[in-house]
């Protein structure tokens, strides 16, 4: 009896969905997340190349290193062995490398729009989530929050807050 009310707590009358349901709604999330990301470094992308146009070369091998670091956390490729991270690891630095070597060579790229730059600072908040919800990554998640930080100010932009999102200290 004991173990029917075990199995009675997690029936889907109860929870209103079953388990299959359930993990259907965290691969869509995870599929939302990934476009967040995915824009992101679209966005880090851009930004770098607009730096480069600028002359402004300080920050542009943290954001290239960056930008792949989301990419291979995330997992953003179809194919999940070594070769395929190895690929997708170059996909992304090439990008990043066409994009500000255009911006130098012709000293012009596009300024990100309020939107891109929502991109950036949206992709970076839900990387900080993420690994807080891993642990250990403290070093990583102040790292990227001093970095919203900077991009927040330099960009005039203020904090917004999501509903549904806790504030931390860690947090941007």
């Amino acid at each position: 009896m004991d173990n029917e009310k075990e199995t009675d707590a997690i029936q889907p009358e109860e929870s209103g969905y079953t388990i299959s349901e359930y993990l259907n709604g965290i691969e869509e999330q995870y599929r939302a997340y990934e476009i967040v990301i995915d824009w992101c470094i679209s966005g880090l992308t851009a930004h770098a190349a607009h730096l480069a146009a600028q002359g402004r070369e300080e920050q542009i091998p943290m954001f290239r290193e960056l930008t792949v670091e989301l990419a291979e956390f995330w997992g953003l490729t179809e194919d999940y062995t070594h070769r395929g991270f190895q690929e997708m690891a170059e996909r992304y630095r090439d990008a990043f490398d066409q994009a500000v070597s255009a911006a130098r060579r012709t000293g012009h790229a596009p300024a990100l729009g309020k939107s891109e730059k929502e991109d950036i600072l949206a992709g970076l908040e839900l990387y900080v989530q993420e690994m807080d919800a891993c642990g250990g990554m403290e070093q990583w998640m102040k790292a990227c929050s001093v970095l919203a930080d900077q991009l927040r100010t330099e960009w005039g932009m203020e904090r917004q807050e999501r509903p549904g999102s806790e504030t931390r200290q860690t947090m941007m």
